[in-house]
């Protein structure tokens, strides 16, 4: 929001969608489908109720499904026309595409931010459902633009992202990890919750502007990074050496970085198998 000016904000909560500290994530998720079921059709209401004292020209959804209107042109934007299951439940993984598809075919367009072609960012999450009636590639979607090659004074800089308590719990082993090395980092913690003194080999901002991210790129010899594809999008134009980390149990995020290590495009390293201290050799 800091980086818009002139535009009105309306403010309405996520779907919070938590996971697990331990490896009990599908108990955790289908939990959760009541409220995301509560959450879609009170988007609908939201938009509907706006409507009555607002004028609006066109709707763009991110990834909300609520989001729509049939008076109004209804665009849904997403990278995953097709959902990813864990293996326990893979069996569902064709119903819950159905849904998916249902869902996403109630918009009068379906806008995805990748290439059409084979040589693509998001592989079969935006390739293998045919079944959507209106989708349309419109290429990778950005805030950056190539990064200036500085004087590397940083060996990391780390931008750490998603759910609680997953989160905190990569952020306390690279702390550890990096309490045992003489490595200059910069951690970008991506949370608004405490405050992290500075060492004289770590320094901490809580979030980071594009500014602050371009700059400290250009002065990283490397990023370490979650495997959100929003940021994908980032360091795929930023064109940075960057380690992807995937989200312990987000079948999405942890598909996106086999198949993009897998292409050459990145780096990738279970959150498992981590460790800083020797990441220089085994990456």
């Amino acid at each position: 929001m800091s980086e818009l000016v002139d535009v009105q904000f309306v403010e309405i909560d996520g779907y919070n969608i938590k996971l697990s500290a331990s490896n009990n994530h599908l108990f955790v998720i289908l939990s959760q489908i009541p409220k995301i079921i509560n959450k879609i059709y009170y988007e609908n209401k939201f938009v509907s109720n706006y409507l009555k004292t607002n004028r609006l020209d066109l709707i763009i959804s991110d990834n909300r499904y609520g989001f729509r209107n049939k008076k109004v042109k209804s665009i849904f934007i997403t990278h995953q026309t097709y959902i990813k299951t864990p293996l326990k439940i893979k069996l569902f993984e064709k119903i819950l595409n159905k849904i998916n598809t249902i869902l996403i075919n109630k918009f009068n367009e379906c806008w995805i931010p990748d290439f059409e072609d084979h040589e693509n960012l998001s592989g079969e999450l935006s390739h293998k459902n045919k079944s959507i009636k209106t989708q349309k590639f419109i290429g990778i979607l950005s805030r950056f633009n190539e990064i200036t090659d500085d004087e590397k004074t940083i060996k990391y800089l780390i931008i750490l992202s998603g759910p609680e308590p997953q989160r905190t719990i990569f952020e306390n082993l690279i702390l550890e990890q990096l309490a045992e090395t003489n490595f200059y980092a910069t951690i970008v913690r991506g949370t608004i919750k405490n405050k992290l003194e500075n060492t004289k080999k770590i320094s901490f901002l809580n979030l980071a502007n594009k500014l602050q991210i371009s700059e400290l790129a250009s002065k990283s010899e490397k990023i370490i990074s979650r495997s959100g594809y929003t940021s994908i999008m980032d360091y795929y134009k930023m064109r940075e050496k960057v380690i992807l980390v995937p989200t312990h149990g987000q079948t999405e995020q942890e598909y996106l970085a086999n198949y993009l290590s897998k292409q050459g495009l990145f780096k990738s390293v279970s959150q498992n198998n981590f460790d800083i201290r020797t990441l220089h050799i085994n990456v």
